[in-house]
């Protein structure tokens, strides 16, 4: 399955540039960056760093929950309904939010789609 985001990444599995690939479904399972450094601070923030393109990136204790179940496995709607099971008190609209964090992180270069080659392939 290649990987598919805003970047090429550099690891083992077959690569296609992003302008290939269509606009990930709501039922897509976004994917880490297999480079990414994840580093957790005392007070539950963390740090998130692509060597690939030097960014960093801020996460809050609910981005630090989302970026952990990023794994290839979990849409969107998925980690959402994890959040509301972890917190108390989540707004309403938390799916709109995942989406848009997870969003935010592909545009950075975090996070990617696994796609079927016969998906990801134009015709």
């Amino acid at each position: 399955m290649p990987f598919v985001g805003d970047r090429q990444f550099q690891d083992s599995r077959a690569l296609i540039p992003c302008g290939w690939c269509r606009v990930p479904s709501p039922d897509s399972h976004p994917v880490a960056h297999p480079s990414a450094v994840f580093h957790l601070e005392r007070d539950g923030w963390a740090l998130l760093f692509n060597p690939d393109t030097a960014g960093t990136l801020a996460l809050n204790p609910t981005g630090v929950l989302v970026w952990r179940l990023i794994n290839g496995g979990r849409s969107a709607a998925d980690i959402a309904a994890s959040v509301r099971r972890h917190f108390r008190g989540v707004p309403q609209d938390v799916e709109k939010d995942v989406a848009a964090l997870i969003e935010a992180l592909a545009k950075e270069g975090f996070v990617g789609y696994d796609y079927e080659q016969s998906e990801a392939l134009p015709s």
